[in-house]
């Protein structure tokens, strides 16, 4: 049996700590239609796409070469990715 690893492209990413200015600067989007808070707290920030993706305080928000935008918890990126110094 063969055995496979992943291959990874760089990312960008931040973690989302609740501050709008920082959402906004980072997903190059405009409010409320590419991202807004959800209607439960400030705390929860919804990224609009394909479907709409819920980002907690403490999560990272992960945006790719290929421009797809994802959520992931600080755990999985932690464990996955290693930041690159510049």
């Amino acid at each position: 049996m063969a055995k496979y690893t992943r291959n990874v492209a760089s990312i960008e990413a931040i973690q989302w700590d609740g501050d709008a200015d920082k959402a906004n600067a980072f997903l190059g989007e405009s409010y409320g239609e590419d991202w807004e808070f959800s209607g439960t707290g400030p705390n929860i920030l919804l990224i609009h796409g394909y479907s709409r993706q819920v980002v907690l305080v403490g999560q990272y928000i992960v945006k790719t070469d290929a421009g797809m935008v994802y959520p992931l918890s600080a755990d999985t990126f932690e464990q996955s990715f290693t930041k690159v110094e510049e």
